[in-house]
């Protein structure tokens, strides 16, 4: 569309003999927002909708994720404006529980929420079938300290996620395994202490 001044971060499913292309996109006038494609081929695209109701409060939406099997739909958000003591983030990780309806609209049951309420913490993606996920742990714009090491940003411990009556739960996976079903750390690399891995 001749309105769009931003479009990327593409994520592909397939359902019904189609596969569906979810992008993020900010028009001249406006936020950002999720639109959706589809194709028979991978070649030819048809616009399908503009999958949510309204434009980002923020600059822009990026990293949109959507997973039909939990009803959920993850995005991040650019300047997105704090309210009070919630999302003090200056680019927030935002999720909603719903469905698509038959136009393709995501119909969500109670709004969007925060993914992660810290500071480094965007662009969260599903990975696989068993639903484990994983995010940037990185803002830009600030000093980094990671920077003196010869690296910025890196990945979030993985988490599995499920939606269970509407609510999402996640949980951090280590070595594979939930978090609270190891019982036992035999290596020194294995020891959790507090809640968090201490690597010596």
């Amino acid at each position: 569309s001749s309105d769009l001044c931003d479009f990327r971060d593409p994520k592909l499913i397939y359902k019904d003999g189609y596969y569906f292309l979810f992008a993020v996109a900010k028009k001249h006038v406006g936020g950002g927002s999720i639109i959706l494609y589809k194709s028979k081929d991978l070649k030819k695209w048809e616009f399908v909708s503009d999958v949510l109701t309204h434009d980002s409060e923020g600059k822009m939406l990026e990293c949109v994720d959507y997973h039909e099997d939990l009803g959920l739909l993850l995005y991040s958000e650019q300047d997105f404006p704090s309210e009070s003591d919630h999302c003090l983030n200056v680019h927030s990780c935002e999720y909603e529980v719903g469905q698509l309806n038959e136009q393709y609209k995501f119909i969500s049951k109670d709004g969007k929420h925060l993914l992660d309420y810290g500071f480094d913490f965007y662009a969260a993606q599903i990975m696989d079938e068993d639903h484990y996920l994983i995010a940037w742990l990185n803002i830009w714009g600030r000093s980094n300290p990671s920077s003196k090491y010869g690296f910025t940003g890196m990945l979030t411990i993985p988490r599995k996620v499920e939606v269970i009556n509407g609510k999402l739960y996640q949980t951090p996976v280590i070595y594979g395994q939930l978090s609270n079903s190891v019982k036992s750390f035999t290596q020194y690399k294995d020891n959790l202490i507090a809640g968090t891995l201490e690597l010596n």
